[in-house]
């Protein structure tokens, strides 16, 4: 069975990630990040888990669950609103991506 910990470090490997770098993507720290992926840290609080989630662009469920959830790109290839979202979003400059990024956010909250 995949461990939350395991998880995390497997995504994170995949795409390319420092501790550092995820951990500042998903705004907590690199000793945090650490005592995850080392099993050490079992629960974390829901804000928390959204934000690695994202960061690990996979969904909490994934993150989460034994069962093998399928990433969010596989989601996104049969979505055609989702492809056009991210069409637009790679052609944007690292600016507008933060600000879209906190439009979203600020859209998931209500």
């Amino acid at each position: 069975m995949e461990t939350l910990g395991s998880r995390v470090k497997k995504l994170r490997e995949g795409l390319g990630l420092s501790q550092s770098e995820l951990a500042k993507a998903a705004k907590i720290t690199q000793a945090s990040l650490s005592r995850i992926e080392a099993g050490k840290m079992l629960q974390l609080k829901s804000h928390k888990l959204k934000q690695l989630a994202g960061a690990l662009r996979v969904t909490i469920d994934f993150l989460l669950s034994d069962d093998n959830l399928q990433k969010v790109e596989d989601i996104i290839s049969r979505d055609t609103d989702a492809c056009a979202l991210v069409s637009e979003y790679s052609q944007m400059d690292a600016e507008q991506r933060r600000q879209l990024r906190e439009f979203a956010e600020f859209l998931n909250q209500k």
